[in-house]
């Protein structure tokens, strides 16, 4: 098990961005990343977190046709205790009723003809247990799925700087 340290949703979340553009993993989908830098930072293995974005952001791009869109969002909030909440969601064609309560057992997936393990969103959730989250999910068929990942914020003494845009000089 890695160790835990203060990072950056942001920064994660924007590296692995990049990566999965280049793979063209995102090529039919809008993808809309409306993660603020100033979000306070999560004290979770690295590694962790970009395993549970990766499995949340491609189970989306796979459950969105063509032109379909993904909105990543966070937030903070301070009671009753800090914490950040990261925001996965799609305008796919939603996850049925009765496969909600089974999402994060082992080898559940509606994917088997496409080569889905099932393992993925099982994976997300031990992972984010490990790393003192929770996670939850709500769908509507037809209109689209939100998964919610929540940390514990680190504590700060005041405001954190900035993380750098390598797009912006």
């Amino acid at each position: 098990v890695g160790a835990r340290s203060p990072i950056s949703v942001k920064l994660v979340l924007r590296r692995l961005i990049e990566a999965l553009k280049e793979e063209r993993y995102l090529d039919h989908l809008i993808l809309v990343d409306a993660v603020s830098s100033s979000l306070p930072r999560i004290e979770v293995n690295s590694d962790d977190l970009e395993e549970i974005f990766f499995n949340l952001i491609v189970n989306a791009a796979q459950a969105i046709g063509a032109g379909g869109q993904l909105i990543i969002e966070g937030s903070s909030q301070e009671n009753p205790m800090p914490c950040v909440s990261i925001v996965f969601r799609d305008n796919g064609h939603g996850i049925p009723d009765d496969a909600l309560p089974h999402l994060f057992e082992p080898f559940c997936t509606g994917r088997v003809e496409k080569g889905g393990s099932g393992m993925g969103l099982y994976i997300v959730k031990e992972l984010v247990k490990r790393n003192g989250g929770q996670i939850r999910v709500r769908s509507r068929r037809l209109l689209g799925t939100t998964f919610t990942v929540t940390f514990p914020a680190v504590p700060t003494s005041g405001p954190l700087p900035p993380v750098p845009n390598p797009s912006h000089p």
